[in-house]
Parts: C-alpha cells; sequence; structure tokens
C-alpha cells in the first residue's frame, strides 16, 4: 500500500479551489514567553505567508497581508457550586467585587476567557464590569490594571431579566497557577444577585454610592459573608490560537515545508525552513527553545479572495517543532504531530490545587 501523506489529506481543500483562486500557503509560530517572577508567561505567535501581493508595505518594505483565523478549540468550565439559592437584593449603587481564590480554579493556562453573570429577584443592571488577577493579600485589589469586560458584541453595559444569565465577549486573558482572579462590577439601577450557601474559595467586597469597578487600589470596601454571588462561572479557551476568530497582519516571507506522511512508524517528521525572521523573533525563539518551551507550527491554506473569511480547513493542522536550527536570519527543523502516545493518561493533572487533600 503506497504511504498516505497529509498532502493527500489537503487535495479537497486544493480541489474547492477556483483557478482563478489558487490557495494561499501560511504559517504561524507560537511558544511561550519567558515570563518574569511570578508574571504569566506572554504567548507569542507569529504570522506568515508565501506569495507574491499584499495589502500594503511595511516601513521596511515587506508585504503585509490580513487574514481571518479560525475560532476553535475548547472552553474548559469553571464553576461554583451553588447550595440553597436565594436572591440578595439592592445593589443599586454598589461596586461589587468578587474574587475567586486559586484553590477553585480549574482551567488555569488558555488564551480566552469568558464569564457567566446571573442576576436574580427584580434583575441585574451593570454600566461597568472588570476582570483581572487579584492582588497577592486577602483584599478587594487588582494587581496591577483590569480589563474591561463587554456584552453582546461590544457594549460596556448590560441589563438582564430577573433570573437570567448573561455570558461575556470573549477575552484574551490568561489565568496562570496559583493566582487568584478577581471581577469587579458596578450596578447603576435596581439590581439583586444570587446568594447561597457560603462557598470557601469564592469571596466578596461592597462598597454604596460608588462607581469603581476599573479602579486597581481601593479603600472603604466591606468583605460579605452572605455569599452573595454575581459571577457564577469561568470558562478559558484551550487549543485555539492567540488571536482566535480574529484579522490579524501576516508578513511575506519565503519558506518551505514538506507535511510528515502518515506511516506506520512511531513519528512521522516533515520539515521546514523559513527565511528573512527577523533579529528580534529569531532571539526569543532560541530563548524559548533553551528553556524548555514547546514551539508550534500551524499551517493555514486560505484561498485567495477569501482570506477575511478564514482559513479552508475548519482545524488547520498543527505541528509540533523539534531539532530546531537557527542560522542568521533562517529557522529550520523538523514538524512532527503530536502523538496520542505523548498525551497524558487519562488526561488530569493531579495537583495539591485541584485536589487539596493532596496537602495532608
Amino acid at each position: 500500500m503506497p504511504d498516505v501523506t497529509l498532502s493527500d489529506a489537503l487535495e479537497e481543500a486544493y480541489a474547492s479551489a477556483p483557478a482563478s483562486a489558487p490557495i494561499i500557503d501560511t504559517l504561524s509560530i507560537y511558544w511561550d514567553g519567558m515570563g518574569m517572577g511570578d508574571s504569566p508567561p506572554l504567548a507569542t505567535e507569529v504570522y506568515i505567508y508565501r506569495g507574491t501581493t499584499g495589502d500594503r508595505r511595511s516601513a521596511e518594505g515587506v508585504l503585509l497581508k490580513d487574514f481571518r483565523l479560525e475560532d476553535t478549540g475548547r472552553w474548559l468550565l469553571n464553576t461554583q457550586s451553588l447550595a440553597n439559592l436565594d436572591e440578595s437584593p439592592g445593589w443599586s449603587g454598589y461596586t461589587l467585587r468578587q474574587r475567586i481564590l486559586y484553590g477553585d480554579i480549574y482551567n488555569i493556562g488558555g488564551s480566552r476567557i469568558r464569564i457567566t453573570m446571573q442576576s436574580a429577584g427584580p434583575g441585574a443592571s451593570i454600566d461597568a464590569a472588570y476582570v483581572g488577577l487579584a492582588a497577592a493579600a486577602d483584599s478587594p485589589n487588582f494587581d496591577g490594571p483590569p480589563t474591561q469586560l463587554t456584552f453582546n458584541n461590544g457594549s460596556t453595559s448590560v441589563s438582564l431579566p430577573s433570573w437570567e444569565q448573561v455570558l461575556t465577549d470573549p477575552l484574551d486573558f490568561l489565568i496562570p497557577p496559583r493566582r487568584s482572579l478577581m471581577v469587579s462590577a458596578h450596578f447603576n439601577a435596581t439590581s439583586s444577585v444570587l446568594k447561597s450557601d457560603t462557598a470557601p474559595y469564592w469571596s466578596y467586597w461592597d462598597k454604596p454610592a460608588v462607581s469603581e469597578a476599573g479602579t486597581e487600589t481601593v479603600t472603604g470596601y466591606v468583605r460579605g459573608y452572605s455569599a452573595s454571588r454575581l459571577v457564577t462561572k469561568v470558562e478559558s479557551l484551550h487549543g485555539a490560537p492567540v488571536n482566535a476568530g480574529e484579522i490579524v497582519e501576516f508578513v511575506n516571507l519565503p519558506f518551505d515545508i514538506s507535511l510528515p506522511a502518515v506511516l506506520n512508524e512511531a513519528l512521522a517528521k516533515g520539515q521546514v525552513r523559513i527565511d528573512g525572521v527577523g533579529r528580534e523573533v529569531s532571539r526569543e525563539l532560541l530563548l524559548a527553545i533553551e528553556d524548555g518551551k514547546s514551539v508550534r507550527v500551524t499551517y493555514r491554506p486560505y484561498i485567495t479572495g477569501q482570506e477575511l473569511v478564514g482559513p479552508e480547513m475548519a482545524n488547520p493542522i498543527k505541528f509540533n517543532l523539534t531539532n530546531v536550527v537557527i542560522s542568521g536570519f533562517t529557522v529550520q527543523g523538523d514538524i512532527v504531530l503530536p502523538t496520542h502516545g505523548n498525551k497524558r493518561f487519562p488526561g488530569e493533572i493531579y495537583s495539591v490545587e485541584r485536589f487539596r487533600s493532596l496537602g495532608f
């Protein structure tokens, strides 16, 4: 039987492109940044395409072109167990700050988050909401400037009917290990939120007659003990590109790629070579490799004229980049498909944060 290659698997994508609109090949290279101290590592993704045309040129004269990325991945859920639900009314004019301790956050990592909020009683009216890492001490403060949450495709405010939920727009945000989250909201009209039995890893602070949802450091807040809850779920997106679903600028660089064959081998390999890579990117990539960071290469084919629609493949092919050699402005290495044999079984990470009895 002849070898079956990934190129064969792409025939349908190529066959669907008319002769007047051929396929444009693109690559992206992704790695985790170094991070400093307790700061989370910043994800880096470099986007390139090969071709002879572009939308514009950079200051250095390099062709640039816009492409829309796929919006695929898996949302991992972190939810609070709510028991003996009731309503907590009278929140008009208040700023509520809800802290979620890291001991109850199971979906660390990921490239984006979205948050579910729920009203009670007469509903809730929110004119500002923010999320960020919580300060280390048990306080209502953010650890650094928070990021504003939006609703319904960009609105900074939302009105919830009685006992209804709202899901925030997805936000680029990394949940690092052993860090607590803070979600803050200001209510500008009659509002009621949930109240349940106390959950030890979810706490809140409040202050009346102030609009300080986005303020980093605050004073005069009272810690609540009646288990009032606005946030009920926090989800993080895993397996999606850094800028999932967005229009991203690709740089025109020459590259060659030979896709690995799908054989009965333990590890089928292909090769990739990229020329003209900038000095700073080469340096950061080399540091990431030396630090043991995994490097991923994603191949996306686009039909000419449909670059802003999305790639021709719903789930572009992702490879691990190994045996990397960086020489001057050239990066080359082997690309291998992630294998099931290298995955965890049964896919769980047994940590003290997730399974607190391990600490005893």
